[in-house]
């Protein structure tokens, strides 16, 4: 029962701290990716700050990106991902097959000892004295052959903690921020390409991806009469819009009126 209990509070600590690892790491990367994409894409981070509701959404937007670009990468090296992988998954396997063997063979070559005049003696005290025996002696017997394995418990996820999941946690808090707002450029800088060629939308896309903007209420500003581009970020009455000039951050007006057209570039996709 003791045995199966350490097995239950080691799970549960894995969990605890896996779980927290895993989920600040999320948060992390979605917020870094966030602000290094609208850094590329020439939009200040203070005009737009991003909710804590809304980072997990940026995480599963910045996870999706990857997943798209290592399918490109798969298509490109079919075989030598594959076969990596492979081989990958059976040495790790035959590794944790074999370290598993050398655990269970070294606890069944275990020596047992056993003291019968010991077990004597111990068994004519518990006829005699039952009830010193079950409320001193059970207890202390248990504490002095658990404290071992407590000892060794505490002990080895004591270096678990400092020399596994303290140096993932100190990756997490400090490269993982670098690395998702690298990861935001980088998507950035794709779309920026695509903008250049495709800024309302491609060959696929029936309607227009652009947006029209009056700006007649700006006109302190020395505005345009209009501006013309993608939507790409809204928080309040702040709209920052990508157009083919680059970006432009402005408020919105009390009125606004879309009437979306058709996109220029969309082309009817053949039957054969």
């Amino acid at each position: 029962m003791e045995d199966s209990l350490l097995r239950v509070l080691k799970k549960f600590l894995l969990v605890v701290i896996g779980s927290g690892l895993l989920s600040n790491a999320l948060y992390i990367h979605g917020l870094a990716y966030y602000e290094g994409y609208i850094d590329r894409l020439g939009f200040e981070y203070s005009f737009f700050p991003l909710p804590s509701t809304d980072v997990l959404f940026w995480t599963y937007y910045a996870s999706r990106e990857l997943g798209a670009s290592s399918i490109v990468a798969i298509t490109q090296f079919k075989l030598p991902i594959l076969l990596i992988t492979v081989i990958s998954v059976y040495l790790l396997s035959r590794i944790w097959m074999e370290s598993s063997k050398k655990k269970v063979n070294s606890q069944l070559k275990a020596p047992k000892k056993n003291n019968i005049k010991l077990f004597k003696k111990i068994y004519r005290f518990k006829v005699k004295h039952k009830l010193i025996f079950y409320s001193v002696y059970i207890p202390i017997r248990w504490l002095i052959l658990k404290e071992q394995s407590l000892i060794a418990f505490f002990a080895s996820y004591f270096f678990l903690v400092f020399l596994l999941f303290l140096p993932v946690f100190l990756f997490i808090w400090v490269y993982f921020p670098m690395i998702g707002f690298e990861h935001g450029k980088s998507v950035a800088e794709s779309r920026i390409e695509f903008y250049k060629g495709n800024l309302c939308g491609d060959r696929n896309d029936y309607w227009s991806e652009c947006v029209t903007f009056k700006t007649k209420h700006l006109k302190s500003y020395n505005s345009p009469d209009q501006v013309i581009g993608r939507l790409i970020l809204k928080k309040g009455n702040f709209v920052g819009v990508y157009t083919k000039k680059g970006p432009v951050v402005f408020t919105l007006p009390t009125n606004y009126y879309l009437e979306t057209t058709k996109n220029i570039n969309f082309k009817k996709p053949e039957i054969e």
